[in-house]
Parts: structure tokens; C-alpha cells; sequence
């Protein structure tokens, strides 16, 4: 099942105590995909699952346990994909592509039950890169699906891939359908959704170090707190890569980014947050042809849940350089958890409670 819950949950120095400790449980779950690749100058790329519907029996098992799902993202690791010096030249290359997803869940609310479903939404692309000129439609339908089941009460618990087409050169499409799984607790209560939009700024300059510039998340977050809002998660959009072929030159792209926020309609509680930068390590070995990605964020997220905070968000940025190290930044975003009529003291919070106290920002 890969990670486990940690039972005895302890309190770390440096996360505001929320509340009482949260019992949060992690599963894993792996989805295999079929990939072929064709083409020289153009490649042509399809993705099937070999087990598709994986992450949505995964989540059914939990929730005959009455456990309810908090969050759901990949883990970070490096794809086991076989290299050939004639890959991209002749014929058609046939990949197997491994994606394990991170499941947290935390104990239902006594009384209620959780119902799930599974829909598909279609996403498409198609873009046009020239020197200096991009134009890009996208058609999709996921915004419009969480939508619509928000609006009954379901909350977006996790995605994966049902099928892709690509073509990509200097022009290309790729043409996506997403398994959106949702869930909500029975009875429940109408709620209002709101989706924010923004983007993550990526800069590469002409040695091609990368470094992200982030929006103040955590701050739109405790604003909209302070009123109700709940973190329901981020959105990645569907984005045009530059052209790398246009010249040895400092490049700047966004990164189109949702976050998407619910509240139960008159609702009086109100939201609390903390963020927390987590990192991944690479490493390439003298004699290895692939390199080993090491780090596991379970024990930062267990430990906020020991002081009551729940894990809502989750962000991957891209690689980043360390001196002679390459690092991938994931940023966690945490919500204070349900009062439930607990006589813990409020959360308290100074002044490090900020995105460059928390290594949030630009580095």
C-alpha cells in the first residue's frame, strides 16, 4: 500500500498548534499506462491505461472504510522509460509509463455516509508557436464538471487519465480525456464554489537553470478563510511550451494555475492556513543512465495533522538547481482542521506565518 499512517503522531516544533490531532491515513495507489511514440521531426504520441478506474476503486475501498478522501497527488518519481539512440527515428516506440498516486483520507463524520462517482471531461489544445507568436484554443470541459457537481455538494477528490492523443513540432494539439472522481458526505449541506485564477511564472535562463515565481496563495487563502472559504484544491491548466529551438535565450512562460474554493452557504466557521515548501531530491550516480529521486513529504503532512491542520493543496513545481544539486519544489498547503466543538485554544499566528518566512516565495 506504500505508505502507512502514522498512529502515534507527534508534535513538531515550528507548526502553530490548530487543535486536536488529526488521524490522517495514507494509501498509495499505481496506475499503468501504454504509451506509443512515432516520428522524427513530429511526434505523435497516444496514452492508454492499462488499469484505468485504479484511483476510483482505490477511493470506493476507503470509503466503505469510512474514511473520506482529503487529497490525491503523483508521486514524485523518475519514469522507468527505456532510451533507444534510434527512439524518434524509425518505427514506433512502445513505452510502459507507471504514475503512483498519494492518497490521504481522514475518519468521515459519525452519522454520515460518503458517496463517490466517476465522470469523464474532455480537454483540448491546439497551438500554433511561431518566433515571437503563439496562439493557442483550448475546449475544456473539466471547469464546467466541477462546476456543476459542486453545485450538489461533491467536492473534486481526484483526476486521472483516461486516454491522450498528441502531435507536437512548432505547431501541434493534444487532446486529453480526464477522469474526475468525486465525493461528498450524507446528508450534506448547499454549498457555493468560486475558482481563482492565476499563473506561476517560470523563467529559464540561456544555461537553462529554472526558477518559479510563485503567486501569494497563502495570503488569498487566509482572506478568503476569514470568510469561509475552504480549499478544494489547484487546478493545473493546460499550458503552450516555448519553442527551444528560437535561440539561446532567457525565457519567461506562465504556468496557468485555478485554485478552487467551496463554502457551505450561511456558514459562520471560518478557515485558517498554513504552507509548507517541501523538497525532492536528484541524484545521478557515476555508472546509473537513470537518475534516483529521493524524499517522501508523509512525515511533514502527519505531523501538521498532529497539530491539526489538514493537507487541502498541493503544487509541483518544476526542477530547480542547489549548487551542484537538482531539486523539485512541492508546495503543501494546509487548512485548519474541524472544531467539532474541541476546547483547544485558536490557531495563533505572527508574523513567520508568511510566504517568505515559509520559502514561498522566488528562489
Amino acid at each position: 500500500m506504500g505508505c502507512v499512517a502514522s498512529k502515534q503522531q507527534t508534535r513538531s516544533a515550528g507548526i502553530p498548534f490548530c487543535g486536536a490531532p488529526v488521524n490522517v491515513t495514507c494509501r498509495e495507489t499505481t496506475l499503468v499506462m501504454d504509451a506509443k511514440m512515432s516520428g522524427m521531426f513530429t511526434t505523435n504520441t497516444s496514452v492508454v491505461p492499462r488499469n484505468e478506474g485504479a484511483l476510483y476503486q482505490s477511493i470506493c475501498e476507503a470509503a466503505n472504510e469510512n474514511l473520506e478522501m482529503l487529497i490525491s497527488f503523483p508521486k514524485m518519481e523518475m519514469p522507468a522509460i527505456p532510451m533507444s539512440p534510434m527512439m524518434g527515428l524509425v518505427g514506433t516506440q512502445n513505452i510502459e509509463l507507471r504514475t503512483t498516486y498519494k492518497q490521504y483520507y481522514t475518519n468521515v463524520d459519525y452519522g454520515k455516509s460518503l458517496a463517490t462517482i466517476v465522470i469523464n471531461a474532455p480537454m483540448v489544445v491546439d497551438h500554433k508557436v511561431g518566433f515571437l507568436n503563439v496562439k493557442t484554443n483550448i475546449q475544456d470541459g473539466v471547469t464546467a464538471a466541477i462546476t456543476q457537481y459542486a453545485a450538489e455538494g461533491y467536492k473534486l477528490c481526484g483526476t486521472s487519465l483516461s486516454s491522450q492523443t498528441s502531435a507536437t513540432i512548432s505547431s501541434g494539439s493534444s487532446s486529453s480525456i480526464a477522469q474526475l472522481i468525486f465525493q461528498k458526505p450524507e446528508p450534506s449541506q448547499p454549498e457555493e464554489i468560486t475558482a481563482i485564477q492565476s499563473a506561476i511564472q517560470l523563467k529559464i535562463t540561456a544555461m537553462g537553470f529554472m526558477k518559479s515565481v510563485v503567486p501569494d496563495y497563502l495570503g488569498l487563502l487566509n482572506q478568503m478563510g476569514a470568510d469561509g472559504w475552504s480549499l478544494a484544491g489547484f487546478l493545473a491548466d493546460p499550458s503552450v511550451q516555448p519553442d527551444m529551438t528560437q535561440g539561446l535565450i532567457n525565457i519567461t512562460m506562465d504556468m496557468p494555475m485555478r485554485m478552487i474554493m467551496r463554502r457551505v452557504i450561511g456558514t459562520t466557521e471560518t478557515k485558517k492556513y498554513l504552507a509548507h515548501k517541501f523538497y525532492y531530491t536528484m541524484k545521478i550516480g557515476m555508472l546509473a543512465l537513470t537518475p534516483t529521486i529521493t524524499g517522501d513529504p508523509d512525515a511533514v503532512i502527519q505531523a501538521h495533522a498532529a497539530q491539526g491542520w489538514l493537507l487541502k493543496g498541493s503544487i509541483q513545481l518544476p526542477m530547480e538547481q542547489s549548487g551542484f544539486a537538482m531539486r523539485m519544489p512541492q508546495l503543501l498547503y494546509f487548512e485548519s482542521g474541524p472544531t467539532g466543538g474541541s476546547s483547544a485554544p485558536p490557531p495563533t499566528f505572527d508574523e513567520a506565518n508568511s510566504n517568505a518566512a515559509w520559502g514561498l516565495d522566488a528562489n
